[in-house]
């Protein structure tokens, strides 16, 4: 009997480690997955800057050729 509750209770200890084990991977995780967000979020609007820096140059640079030829004419 005395076997049976020692086995018990060591088993109650191993599925409170199991589950705060569990705990502290799933928060490094989360924190993780926000810093890989972060980043990707950094990146998707420097990558949308430099795509309207560039269509603002095309733009330009089409606005200025459309007034010339309407200058020739």
């Amino acid at each position: 009997m005395a076997f049976e509750v020692t086995q018990r209770l060591a088993s109650i200890g191993v599925r409170r480690n199991s589950a705060s084990h569990f705990y502290g991977r799933s928060k490094k995780l989360s924190v993780s997955l926000l810093l890989a967000l972060g980043k990707l979020s950094v990146s998707l609007l420097l990558a949308l800057g430099k795509l309207s820096v560039s269509l603002l140059l095309a733009l330009g640079k089409l606005s200025v050729s459309l007034l010339l030829a309407l200058d020739r004419f």
